[in-house]
């Protein structure tokens, strides 16, 4: 789990991710950002070509709002609570 783009999406900038690691879990193509299958430097020199045009249209701003959004839904806090009922449920279901 990538907090690098969450904390990006927070400030209103688009994440561009490969499809491996911890960033795919949040990150959904062409929604709240990019996703890149390969890792070939020269298709992601393209990528980052198409979005500098993309970043001009009105399309861009809805990722950035969805970039909001997530960010917000996986903020410290919100996990946190997640996490605290988890363990709260497991310890109340032991006995604990």
């Amino acid at each position: 789990f990538g907090l690098v783009g969450l904390e990006s999406m927070s400030c209103g900038t688009p994440v561009l991710a490969s499809d491996r690691g911890g960033l795919g879990e949040y990150i959904k193509d062409g929604i709240n950002g990019f996703i890149l299958s390969s890792l070939d430097p020269v298709l992601w020199a393209k990528k980052i070509l198409e979005l500098w045009e993309f970043s001009r249209s009105k399309g861009w701003n809805k990722i950035v709002n969805e970039g909001y959004r997530t960010a917000e839904e996986n903020s410290a806090e919100i996990k946190s609570k997640i996490i605290r009922e988890i363990y709260y449920n497991l310890c109340k279901r032991w006995e604990i």
